[in-house]
């Protein structure tokens, strides 16, 4: 499993709120993560739980996952690309899609995360899913949360929420509050994410994954004309960027 920021966020009554001004604080709780590595997740995932299944008052059924009882947040190391930017089949709706083109490492941890969840429902089928059904049927009801077409990298399917207090927020290189991309093809970003629960639709089920942050790291362009007489060489420029400061909770 490749390496990423894997941490526990409290409990939804203790979430700071958004505001600038509790953003520090925000910092301190997904500073107090562990690196995922092989070992330290395979340590980890015998610490996840999954509620008994709960149905909404619109009828939706869903199973909350904690870490020791606690909501969990991810960070991967891996910058990740996001080729169709945010998107909806419906225009007036706050909860959209965002896809992420997985890198090597997202597509290490979210496969871990199937097997896991494979053989963690097979389990408990009867609290989670209210009947007793066989690995097998598990496997075939079961809808990963990434999709691979060809020989393309996986997509991993995440929400963010467009509008309210929970709304997905955009932060720049220095970790300077900015807008969500023109071009979502033309740039990398360093994402927050946020496994909430399983939800259950019929016979099948899967992960609800949120993206509550995105660091977005636009390229450093070089002039290609020469400044003095000489064509060659053209120079460069160093394309460093600052370390992230300021709000943005996504460690550098």
């Amino acid at each position: 499993m490749g390496s990423g920021t894997f941490g526990l966020l409290p409990s939804a009554a203790a979430w700071p709120e958004r505001a600038p001004g509790r953003v520090q604080r925000w910092q301190k709780v997904v500073g107090a993560t562990v690196k995922a590595t092989h070992t330290t997740m395979a340590t980890q995932f015998e610490r996840w739980h999954l509620a008994d299944q709960f149905v909404t008052a619109k009828g939706a059924k869903t199973c909350l996952l904690t870490v020791d009882g606690k909501p969990m947040a991810y960070q991967p190391r891996s910058r990740v690309t996001c080729p169709f930017g945010i998107t909806s089949w419906e225009e007036d709706v706050a909860r959209k899609n965002l896809e992420l083109r997985c890198t090597p490492e997202l597509e290490s941890f979210f496969s871990d995360l199937d097997a896991w969840a494979i053989t963690y429902v097979s389990q408990n089928s009867n609290r989670l899913l209210k009947k007793q059904l066989s690995e097998q049927t598990i496997r075939e009801n079961y809808k990963s949360p990434m999709n691979k077409k060809a020989d393309y990298p996986a997509l991993l399917r995440t929400k963010v929420n467009t509008l309210g207090p929970k709304a997905v927020r955009f932060w720049d290189a220095q970790g300077r509050s900015t807008e969500q991309p023109e071009d979502w093809r033309a740039v990398e970003c360093s994402v927050m994410l946020h496994i909430r629960s399983l939800w259950i639709m019929g016979s099948t089920f899967g992960w609800t994954i949120e993206c509550s942050d995105v660091q977005v790291h636009a390229p450093v362009y070089a002039c290609p004309f020469s400044t003095s007489d000489a064509p060659w060489p053209l120079k460069e420029s160093n394309g460093e960027e600052a370390q992230g400061q300021g709000g943005c909770p996504i460690a550098g």
